[in-house]
């Protein structure tokens, strides 16, 4: 049987890195954490999305090779596990969901002769088979939230003549009202705390011996793609073989760099982790 082989790229310009990859022969996945919006960190961690997706990278890897459960039941009872180990690090009985740590997250899996995948959040999968075609699968629930949030912040910018930072600063209210509208049917679903977002995921599976390549992306990292619009997709997994994860990721730190005062591409920060795991070339 067939076993998966991976390239990984984690990286950040942050002081922080609130990603976290993993891949080994049978399984992989990327973990992309937000911090909730407060001043105060509740975890002994250096942020407490960092406290969360680390977690929640170990409980998968003690967890997922248990084929005889979904993916969804796995995750599903990971939420519990790891919500009881957060209100106890913290020491508290409630917290509000404004403080809330949570992440986006995609996972494939090998069992038997079928790879299987999980999606909650905006990762992105891409899925290109032995014919060439290519699938991609993101969740873009969320970039409604986000585009109306840059659309405020560059309309500040441009009207106070101040940095993008500062107007960020201004927008905050705007951030706060995305963020309470995380798990719900208004809003977007990630994963978090609350249970039914596991029923609102996306999964699917598909032969092994159908899939040439894999690449599961945070969107710091899928950027190149869909805020920068360097390449289409086709064009980042052609890149991703002839030139490497490495090389593709120093293009989105230079692109980025080159417009470090938001003029070109609108978004909400300079850069973001960026982070990948590839699978080049998978034959059975």
């Amino acid at each position: 049987m067939s076993k998966f082989q991976w390239e990984i790229i984690n990286e950040s310009i942050k002081k922080v890195n609130e990603d976290i990859t993993y891949a080994d022969e049978n399984m992989a996945w990327v973990l992309d954490g937000a911090t909730g919006l407060t001043d105060k960190k509740l975890t002994s961690f250096e942020s407490d999305a960092r406290w969360f997706v680390n977690k929640w990278d170990k409980y998968l890897k003690d967890n997922l090779n248990d084929k005889c459960k979904t993916i969804r039941d796995i995750v599903l009872e990971g939420i519990v596990i790891i919500r009881d180990r957060f209100y106890k690090e913290c020491g508290l009985n409630y917290i509000e969901e404004i403080k809330r740590p949570s992440a986006s997250i995609s996972i494939v899996r090998k069992n038997e002769d079928i790879i299987e995948y999980f999606m909650l959040g905006d990762c992105t999968l891409l899925i290109k088979d032995i014919d060439n075609n290519l699938a991609k699968i993101k969740d873009t629930s969320l970039e409604k939230f986000d585009n109306r949030a840059i659309s405020e912040m560059l309309k500040v910018r441009d009207e106070n003549n101040i940095s993008w930072v500062e107007a960020r600063k201004i927008i905050n209210p705007i951030l706060i009202e995305n963020r309470l509208l995380k798990n719900t049917q208004d809003g977007y679903w990630i994963l978090e705390f609350n249970e039914e977002a596991v029923n609102h995921c996306i999964e699917g599976k598909f032969l092994d011996k159908e899939i040439k390549n894999l690449a599961l992306m945070s969107d710091g990292f899928a950027a190149i793609v869909d805020t920068y619009k360097h390449f289409n997709e086709a064009e980042l997994i052609e890149r991703l073989i002839d030139l490497g994860a490495e090389n593709t990721y120093e293009l989105i730190r230079e692109i980025e760099e080159e417009d470090k005062d938001i003029l070109k591409y609108p978004r909400l920060k300079k850069g973001d982790d960026s982070s990948i795991v590839f699978l080049n070339n998978y034959e059975c």
